[in-house]
């Protein structure tokens, strides 16, 4: 599902005539547009001038006005989203003498809610403390709430330079696929790997945001360029039904990345523990070499950290780990700072406005 629709649409219609009142915005323009293909009677020309106006005070921007629903749901009647599919839908039959103004009145209220989202939650490792999947060149968590259509946004906060002119760009999570565990492979099939199952979920980013279910994934890997070592991004998700303004925004979830060629504290519990801060040849780099391997118990005391944790190479990772990735995690160790000459300059800052 990509962006929502560049306008508004309701649609009303009489069973006298079936006319259609139709209200458009453009979003680049800013003008309202209306039309009435199918000429009223009198009383049904005031019957729906007082609906025009009745939803127009819903939907022209009124600063400060907002509805809360039980504590999770708030509407903001100033600049709603434009085509949202609830408000699209709506479509009442008109009867002077029941009150169905007043129904067609209370269904576009509940249609422009807006649903506050519940905030990502960050991957975390199956050890005492429950301590969170910190890894180099990606962000790992879980987000989304069951059956809503939402996107997520990620801001960049604090980046060390020479990536620091993308500090305050904004970018979206882009539509997921399948990566295999295994150091070797990418594309599916992928071969059987313990204690993962040998599939992950990973997905880079853009300049627009991508709605869908994203409850039925788990645990999505993100990468690009501009998720770098040593660095600090604010996670956060939006639902369909919203407008993109901060206040519908969930909490935010601050994520940091190691420092560069940082994988582990040691190897010595199941799985390894988080990165402590520092890079050594017996912990990091032999980690990384384990990896590339592909080895597992009885070979080793633990498996090896997975594919996330350990693939360095490339300006945007590219969901393997070889020999390269070793090599950058060894130069690490001896002092080489982040991005390596071979990644060459930072790339412009993405999605200027």
């Amino acid at each position: 599902m990509n962006t929502p629709n560049s306008y508004a649409r309701c649609s009303i219609s009489s069973r006298h005539n079936q006319g259609s009142l139709f209200r458009e915005r453009s979003r680049a323009a800013g003008t309202w547009r209306v039309t009435d293909p199918v000429a009223p009677s009198g009383s049904e020309r005031r019957l729906r001038t007082v609906l025009f106006l009745t939803i127009s005070a819903m939907l022209v921007p009124q600063p400060g006005v907002t509805l809360a629903d039980n504590g999770k749901s708030s509407s903001s009647l100033a600049s709603q989203p434009l085509g949202n599919p609830a408000v699209e839908s709506t479509s009442r039959e008109i009867d002077e003498g029941r009150g169905s103004v007043w129904e067609a009145y209370v269904g576009v209220v509940a249609a422009a809610t807006c649903f506050l989202s519940s905030p990502p939650e960050p991957d975390r490792l199956p050890l005492p403390g429950n301590p969170i999947n910190q890894k180099v060149r990606y962000l790992s968590f879980a987000s989304g709430d069951p059956g809503r259509v939402q996107a997520i946004r990620v801001t960049f906060n604090d980046l060390p330079p020479p990536y620091d002119t993308w500090n305050g760009v904004v970018m979206w999570v882009a539509q997921p696929s399948i990566f295999c565990e295994t150091a070797g492979h990418k594309t599916p099939p992928c071969p059987p790997h313990p204690p993962s199952g040998g599939e992950n979920i990973g997905a880079t980013l853009q300049c627009e945001p991508h709605f869908m279910d994203w409850s039925t994934l788990g645990v999505v890997h993100v990468f690009h360029e501009g998720i770098i070592p040593s660095a600090t991004y604010t996670v956060q998700v939006i639902d369909s039904t919203c407008a993109v303004l901060e206040s519908n925004f969930s909490d935010p979830l601050i994520m940091t990345t190691s420092r560069w060629g940082d994988l582990v504290r040691n190897c010595v519990t199941c799985p390894c523990g988080p990165p402590d801060g520092v890079v050594n040849i017996p912990t990091d780099v032999t980690a990384l070499l384990d990896k590339f391997r592909n080895l597992e118990p009885p070979d080793v005391t633990c498996y090896a950290p997975s594919k996330v944790r350990a693939d360095l190479d490339r300006k945007t990772p590219n969901q393997l780990v070889d020999i390269s990735d070793v090599t950058f995690c060894l130069d690490a160790f001896r002092g080489f700072g982040y991005p390596p000459a071979a990644f060459g300059p930072p790339s412009p800052p993405p999605c200027s406005p």
